[in-house]
C-alpha cells in the first residue's frame, strides 16, 4: 500500500501540471499513452499459450510490427490535430474522428504478420485490431473533453477514482462486518456487489456535488461552461458513468484474465501498466464525449 501511495503522488506531480497546461504538451502525453497501452495489448498477448493434440503453441510479435502498430495507433489519436491541418483548420483538436488512415494501414499490417508468420495468432490479431480502434478514439476522447475545459475533464475524472475508492472502501467495509455477495468472481474473486453498490452511489453523488460548488444553485443550467445540462441530467449521467466506470475495470480484468497476466506492465509500481490505470477512465471519457458532442450538435437536452 505504501508504494502506492508513493507511485500515485509521484505520478500526480509529474502528470497533473501537464493536464493543466494543456495544449500539445497534454496531447503528446495522451498520444504516449496510448501508443504504451497499444503496447501493453500487444505484450498481454504473447502470454496466450493455446494447447492443441500436437504442441503447445505461444503468441510472438515480430519487434518491427510492435514498433509499427504502437506508432499508428498514436498518430490515430491525434488524427482530428491532422485532418484539421490538412484542411487548413490550423492546430485544433475539435471532435472525434474515426482514425480511418492509421487503422486501415495497423489492420492491414496486423494481418499481413498473421499471413506471414507463424508465431502469430489469427485469433489474437481480431482483439488486437479492436483495442487499437478503443484505444485511439479513447485518447481523442479524453483530449476533446479536457479541449472543453476544467469542469468537463473533472467530472469525467472524479466518476472514475470516487465509483473506484468508494467500491474498495465499502467492499472492504462490509467484508469485514457481514457476509458479501461476488460481483463477478470470474473475473474479479474481490468485488462485491455491496462495494459495488456503495461505489455506484459514491460515484454518482460526489462528482455532482462538487461540479454544483462553483454556482451553488441547482437552477443552474450552465453547469459545464457554454453546454447546458440541467441539473437532474448532471446526476443522471454520473450515475451512468459510475456504472460504465466499474464496466470499464471489469472488462481490462477480463482480458488479464483471459491471458492470465496480472497486470499490463510493471511501469507504475504498484499500480501495474497505463491500461490498469486507464481502465475506467477510456470507458468514461468515450462515453462523456459522446454525450457532449450529441448535446453540442443535436441540442437535444
Amino acid at each position: 500500500m505504501k508504494q502506492r501511495i508513493i507511485t500515485a503522488l509521484i505520478m500526480v506531480v509529474i502528470f497533473l501540471p501537464i493536464a493543466i497546461i494543456g495544449g500539445i504538451p497534454f496531447y503528446c502525453l495522451i498520444a504516449v499513452a496510448v501508443g504504451w497501452g497499444m503496447f501493453e495489448i500487444m505484450r498481454a498477448t504473447e502470454g496466450n499459450i493455446s494447447k492443441d493434440s500436437i504442441a503447445t503453441k505461444c503468441m510472438s510479435w515480430p519487434t518491427y510490427l510492435i514498433a509499427l502498430s504502437v506508432v499508428l495507433t498514436m498518430l490515430g489519436a491525434l488524427y482530428p490535430y491532422f485532418y484539421n491541418l490538412l484542411n487548413g483548420n490550423g492546430f485544433v483538436f475539435s471532435e472525434i474522428q474515426i482514425p480511418i488512415i492509421p487503422f486501415v494501414l495497423l489492420t492491414f499490417s496486423l494481418f499481413t504478420g498473421a499471413v506471414f508468420n507463424q508465431n502469430v495468432d489469427i485469433r489474437d490479431v481480431f482483439l488486437v485490431v479492436a483495442m487499437s480502434m478503443f484505444l485511439m478514439i479513447g485518447g481523442q476522447s479524453i483530449a476533446m473533453i479536457r479541449d472543453m475545459g476544467w469542469p468537463f475533464i473533472v467530472f469525467a475524472l472524479l466518476t472514475c477514482f470516487v465509483t473506484d475508492m468508494g467500491a474498495y472502501f465499502v467492499g472492504s467495509f462490509c467484508t469485514k462486518r457481514f457476509e458479501t455477495h461476488k460481483l463477478n468472481e470470474r473475473i474479479s474473486p474481490k468485488k462485491t456487489i455491496e462495494g459495488s453498490i456503495g461505489g455506484t452511489i459514491l460515484g454518482t453523488l460526489i462528482p455532482f456535488l462538487i461540479t454544483l460548488i462553483p454556482s451553488m444553485n441547482l437552477k443552474n443550467d450552465n453547469l459545464f461552461g457554454g453546454v447546458e445540462m440541467e441539473w437532474w441530467f448532471v446526476l443522471l449521467v454520473a450515475f451512468i458513468m459510475s456504472l460504465t466506470a466499474q464496466v470499464g475495470d471489469l472488462t481490462f480484468s477480463a482480458i488479464k484474465r483471459h491471458f492470465d497476466i496480472k497486470d499490463y506492465s510493471q511501469i507504475f509500481p504498484g499500480h501495474g501498466g497505463v491500461l490498469d490505470r486507464l481502465d475506467s477512465i477510456l470507458f468514461n471519457m468515450i462515453f462523456f464525449a459522446v454525450i457532449i458532442m450529441t448535446i453540442v450538435t443535436k441540442s437535444i437536452f
